[in-house]
């Protein structure tokens, strides 16, 4: 017998690196309206991470780390000016 395998249904959430994570908060604050549902520090109290609420998903922006820039990788995000 097979055993059944969960379907995929959809994302849950995508994460981001960022330069820094008060300048992503700031440019996605300029372009877009949404609740940030939270934050995590590091032990030194620096904001390492920020995750924002799209619907029932959100987007995590994680604070980069030491690497060559990669140009290649990208997101696409959907966005409605409904209830304005």
């Amino acid at each position: 017998m097979t055993a059944s395998k969960p379907r995929l249904v959809g994302l849950n959430h995508v994460a981001l690196e960022v330069g820094d994570i008060e300048d992503a908060l700031r440019f996605y604050r300029a372009v877009f309206s949404f609740e940030l549902r939270g934050t995590h520090e590091d032990e030194a109290g620096r904001t390492v991470m920020a995750f924002l609420d799209m619907g029932d998903q959100f987007l995590a922006l994680t604070a980069g780390r030491e690497q060559p820039a990669d140009t290649d990788r990208h997101s696409g995000l959907s966005s409605t000016t409904a209830g304005m």
